[in-house]
């Protein structure tokens, strides 16, 4: 009995997540500017876990003209050198980059600042795939990290 109701608890929990999901896609998609910070303290894969929900939602912002995304690790407030970087968050901005790169949901985009620690064929691939409108690119706080990764 209990562990029906607690699946039944459960369901609904995640009907609702589904539900604010949806409603924060709708409201991203009609936006046409966006200023976003991801980070974290600790090394623990939080980014990594991050980046396929936050990729979800910003796959909804087709009328983005402008984005300044910041998706990194902070250490002592300042984005964290990449050691450990393979073993730990690197996978993260990869991930968070490749996906952007291979669906492309920006195609109204004219200005980008980013704020990552990424692979260098990861950061062109992700820079070419928005080179039809993007006229503005900023990499203000941009650490490569080793290939291969």
């Amino acid at each position: 009995m209990q562990a029906e109701e607690r699946l039944k608890s459960t369901q609904q929990d995640l009907t609702r997540h589904d539900e604010c999901v949806r409603e924060l896609g709708k409201v991203l998609g009609e936006l046409t500017h966006l200023n976003c910070s991801i980070s974290e303290d600790e090394k623990n894969g939080g980014l990594f876990m991050a980046a396929k929900v936050f990729f979800e939602l910003l796959r909804c912002g087709q009328n983005l003209k402008s984005v300044r995304l910041a998706f990194d690790q902070l250490l002592d407030g300042f984005i964290a050198p990449p050691y450990d970087w393979d073993r730990t968050n690197g996978n993260g901005p990869k991930t968070l980059f490749t996906l952007l790169t291979d669906h492309k949901p920006w195609s109204k985009i004219e200005e980008l600042k980013i704020e990552i620690v990424t692979d260098e064929t990861t950061l062109l691939r992700f820079l070419e795939s928005l080179s039809l409108t993007l006229r503005r690119p900023t990499l203000s706080t941009v650490t490569l990290a080793p290939q291969g990764t």
